[in-house]
């Protein structure tokens, strides 16, 4: 029987060998793509074009550090202290992307520097369209306006160029996913500071106004009247008192024999008294009137202000019933800062000039005007708004007194405001007025003493 030799091993062919090797080759390369994309190189490295990406990216960190800066030490709430956090944090990174265009066009000492500046300029386009967005929300400044658009088209005009050289992406995903979480917290932080913020709990504070118990004088000519008022702040912010004011008003009381008629009662209502059966209603005479504390006093959170004030009158006053009112105009000390106010800055019968609005001017004694700067409660909205300022003007007369107050920029003080930029300004600043009803005590049991 012949020998036979052993079958031999499947060993491919030299060609077939090759094509595995090839075919490895190929899912190695497919490997290194899914970690690692390079953009084809579509346009060369201009040297014109580097400056003026190195310039938008320096010019855009200059103003984000700025600002950042001025925010973390000076604002006012602490989500504009974060958000100037947030700022330094993007000047850097512009900052940063700056120095990896100048190595990604000369040096290419850094494998990654062109990603580096692409992320950078990235960051600085959305930086800038966020400033631009809030200067066109409420800003003033046409010369900010013009520089956050110019900044904005020029980090987007970087990014394309500096995307269209050939960078290496490690890891797109990544990348992908760091660039949205990113995205996400600046949108979140820019949603709560601009939509958010301007609508989150009012301070709702508490005005109230007490009578004591009256004291005669030795002789009983005369009687005292504890007028006591208290304002409570109850919100978690500090509050300024720009208007702290009360006035007493006297009435003479006279009462019909008989059953007044509809015809009165008509007459009553056009005239905005009260309707009575029997009491024909007098006008009131104001007795006495002044500020219950310091305008422009400031009141920290959940703090309250007590102050009693004496009203002296003869006991045969022709006055039978005793009216006080109370009220004072307040500003949140989270949305603004007010420079040295509390001092009267004019007089009425000393500068006849002083504008007032007509509707407080007219049938008054006199006014006292109270005049301060304000300062926004961010970097952003002090540098991109016209200054403004607080005006107060509480003014007095035989028919009683009163306050009333505007912030505008400086000549707009007396022009009368709409509905909407009152809300505006309450929105804003906070700004507002608390009144306390009339609490009305009678005196008949004093003038028959």
């Amino acid at each position: 029987m012949p020998l036979r030799h052993p079958p031999k091993a499947n060993v491919p062919s030299k060609p077939l060998k090759h094509a595995l090797l090839a075919r490895q080759a190929g899912r190695a390369r497919s490997s290194a793509r899914s970690r690692s994309v390079r953009t084809p190189k579509r346009m060369e490295r201009s040297g014109a074009a580097l400056v003026l990406i190195v310039l938008v990216l320096l010019v855009t960190s200059g103003f984000l550090c700025f600002f950042g800066v001025e925010d973390v030490s000076e604002a006012l709430a602490y989500t504009w202290r974060f958000t100037g956090i947030l700022l330094i944090l993007a000047s850097a990174i512009v900052l940063l992307a700056a120095v990896a265009a100048v190595d990604h066009w000369i040096r290419r000492s850094f494998a990654y520097s062109g990603l580096v500046a692409l992320l950078g300029s990235i960051t600085a386009a959305v930086s800038g369209l966020m400033l631009l967005i809030v200067t066109l929300r409420d800003g003033d400044s046409r010369g900010y306006l013009l520089l956050w658009t110019v900044l904005a088209v020029g980090s987007v005009w970087a990014s394309v160029n500096i995307y269209r050289t050939s960078i290496v992406i490690p890891s797109p995903r990544r990348v992908a996913a760091g660039v949205a979480v990113s995205a996400g917290i600046a949108a979140v932080n820019f949603g709560y500071t601009q939509l958010y913020q301007p609508y989150h709990a009012e301070p709702n504070p508490l005005l109230d106004v007490t009578l004591g118990s009256p004291v005669l004088a030795a002789d009983k000519k005369a009687f005292a009247l504890p007028v006591t008022i208290r304002f409570e702040n109850r919100s978690n912010v500090g509050l300024y008192l720009l208007a702290p004011e009360f006035h007493v008003m006297g009435r003479t009381v006279h009462l019909s024999s008989t059953d007044r008629l509809a015809p009165q009662w008509r007459n009553d209502v056009e005239a905005g008294n009260p309707l009575s059966r029997r009491e024909v209603s007098q006008p009131l005479h104001l007795v006495q009137a002044n500020n219950w504390a310091v305008f422009g006093n400031w009141l920290a959170a959940h703090q309250s202000f007590t102050t009693t004030r004496i009203v002296e009158l003869p006991t045969n006053t022709p006055f039978d019933q005793i009216q006080v009112r109370a009220s004072t105009g307040i500003a949140r000390g989270d949305r603004l800062s007010i420079e040295t106010f509390g001092s009267p800055t004019s007089y009425s019968w000393e500068n006849p000039h002083q504008e007032m609005p007509k509707w407080q001017a007219e049938g008054t004694a006199g006014y006292v005007v109270y005049h301060g700067r304000i300062h926004e409660n961010n970097a952003i909205a002090e540098h991109t708004r016209d200054p403004r300022f607080v005006t107060i003007w509480w003014n007095f007369g035989d028919k009683g007194a009163g306050v009333s107050g505007v912030i505008a920029r400086r000549g707009e003080e007396s022009r009368p405001l709409t509905g909407t930029e009152t809300a505006e300004l309450a929105n804003r600043y906070g700004f507002e007025f608390v009144n306390k009803g009339w609490v009305v005590r009678s005196l008949w049991d004093l003038k028959q003493r």
